[in-house]
């Protein structure tokens, strides 16, 4: 109001309102965000890029496929571990009876950005944790791609978490929700693009970085969860210290210290500079190895730039 005063003659009463009027129309159309802004496409590249992160570096079929291979069957099953304990993948094919068929986009997207589901129901989220702030262009082709994929039949058994494990397993689960546009960041900016793929696509850090404690967040990257798969537990290394902690040091020089060259030929071929492979069994590498190679050159960029502490 003392902002329209200062522009307007005390007198033309009818101009100052319809000025404050105009205001109150272009603050409340900024603050009323389209909740779901992901519109679906068919159009070939965005198809390809479905394919290529689905089957690439997202890695879907790691824990939605019918084996953690690529190319398997998205039909749910295999059994992963939050804090809440076992929890079964679920079946992502079109399938309208038991898959995500008859399941609204929109709904689709709240899974991955929220963590609500149909009916109110809540799902972890530890288990879809940094597709939040997938860019709107990669999530959509990532749906449209699951979207045309062949309807297959298997049903899978939703996991019910209880009221006391709720308020007390998961009492620092952060609520959120991710509303409005999320841009995508151009494949120029190779540091920033890698960043994005590193924590937003390929998400590193769901087995990578260190454990939270009650006053203290995650440590980034440094290693230490404990990954389960049927095979059994494997502890997740550090990708950026090379000092020992806890045994979670990896063998040899940390990955920040790889040259791209061998970088490349981890991403492609789950080898390290000091020669053992990866065991494909607890990480998804086998799905890296059809990512896209700019995508990989940015993501070896981004983690060799890391600061690597000094030893002591």
């Amino acid at each position: 109001m003392f902002l329209v005063r200062q522009f307007l003659p005390p007198g033309r009463e009818a101009a100052r309102l319809l000025v404050i009027g105009v205001a109150i129309g272009v603050i409340a159309s900024c603050s009323q965000v389209p909740r779901d802004p992901v519109v679906l496409s068919r159009d070939k590249a965005v198809m390809a890029r479905g394919k290529e992160l689905v089957e690439g570096l997202a890695s879907c079929g790691f824990c939605h496929g019918k084996t953690r291979e690529p190319g398997a069957p998205m039909v749910g099953g295999l059994v992963w571990h939050d804090r809440y304990g076992e929890v079964s993948a679920a079946n992502i094919t079109p399938d309208r009876e038991t898959g995500i068929g008859a399941v609204p986009t929109a709904e689709v997207v709240k899974v991955l950005r929220g963590g609500w589901a149909g009916e109110d129901r809540h799902i972890s989220l530890d288990v879809h944790r940094g597709y939040e702030w997938m860019a709107d262009g990669d999530l959509a082709a990532i749906v449209a791609y699951l979207r045309d994929l062949p309807p297959l039949h298997g049903r899978v058994e939703r996991r019910s978490v209880g009221f006391y494990e709720r308020n007390v397993n998961g009492f620092f689960e952060d609520e959120h929700e991710v509303r409005g546009y999320v841009p995508e960041i151009p494949r120029r900016f190779a540091v920033e693009y890698g960043k994005y793929l590193v924590d937003r696509v390929a998400r590193c850090g769901m087995c990578h970085n260190g454990a939270s404690g009650i006053f203290s967040g995650e440590s980034y990257l440094t290693g230490g969860q404990t990954v389960r798969t049927e095979w059994g537990e494997r502890v997740a290394p550090s990708l950026v210290d090379s000092r020992e902690a806890e045994g979670v040091r990896r063998r040899g020089k940390p990955f920040a210290t790889w040259s791209e060259a061998e970088a490349l030929v981890f991403f492609r071929k789950g080898l390290t500079p000091e020669g053992p492979s990866v065991d494909s069994r607890f990480c998804p590498v086998s799905f890296y190895s059809r990512a896209a190679e700019e995508d990989l050159v940015a993501m070896a960029v981004y983690l060799r730039g890391l600061n690597v502490p000094e030893k002591e």
